[in-house]
């Protein structure tokens, strides 16, 4: 999870080479450079380098200036959840936000391993039942023959800024064998549905263990929503 910058960023743009001779500006450097306004907002300095005899041109791109004093109010850069007094939401709240996510999102990240500890990242589709997320995959994927193996599986919904993390066990199953109406929810949520693939896309049930939910730092004392497979709320 990413922290806000503590600073204002700065950036130098390309520079025009002013002039055939590098000598000829060190001999006489100008005295001093004339500042104009950068229509993004910041003060813009103009003038030859006494070093190399170019033209610099730079301005900071995240500051807007205050009118009648030339002087610049840095706006620092910040996650849509981050750089917030307002503390760490209650727990009903991020229970509620958290079940908002696995309802309405249509991807998740799924880390899974194999035996060696080989370990595999990849993005799928999912719907979530109330009580298990449905996954989809090739069974000679990497993520299939890990889950058909062990069971054992990661997800990582939202962003840095808004995480849902659940670990779980997951079971196999092929179209044939879903229960009534999960074939049909799974292809509405994500606009795909997997029995239309053949016969080598199986599905998989993971049941949650543990589920945690976090924005800020202030709220990772408290991040746990379900233990051992019993929400805690």
């Amino acid at each position: 999870m990413a922290s806000p910058p503590s600073a204002s960023l700065t950036a130098t743009s390309p520079v025009t080479r002013l002039g055939s001779s590098r000598s000829a500006s060190r001999s006489s450097p100008p005295s001093s450079l004339p500042v104009n306004v950068d229509p993004k907002g910041g003060p813009v300095r103009i003038g030859l380098s006494p070093r190399d005899g170019v033209r610099r041109r730079s301005y900071r791109p995240f500051t807007q200036a205050r009118r009648g004093t030339g002087a610049a109010r840095h706006t620092p850069v910040t996650s849509r959840h981050m750089g917030t007094n307002a503390g760490p939401r209650p727990l009903e709240q991020r229970h509620r936000e958290a079940l908002d996510r696995l309802e309405h999102d249509k991807d998740v990240w799924v880390a899974t391993a194999d035996a060696g500890g080989e370990p595999c990242l990849v993005p799928l589709s999912f719907w979530w039942d109330g009580e298990e997320v449905w996954l989809s995959t090739r069974e000679s994927n990497p993520t299939g023959r890990n889950l058909r193996a062990s069971g054992r599986v990661r997800l990582s919904f939202g962003d840095t800024g808004d995480v849902v993390l659940m670990g779980g066990t997951a079971r196999e199953m092929t179209s044939g064998e879903l229960p009534a109406g999960v074939g049909e929810s799974f292809a509405a949520k994500g606009g795909w549905d997997p029995r239309e693939s053949g016969p080598a896309y199986a599905y998989y049930a993971v049941r949650p263990w543990w589920v945690q939910t976090w924005r800020t730092v202030e709220e990772l004392r408290g991040r746990d929503l379900m233990r051992e497979g019993v929400w805690l709320l």
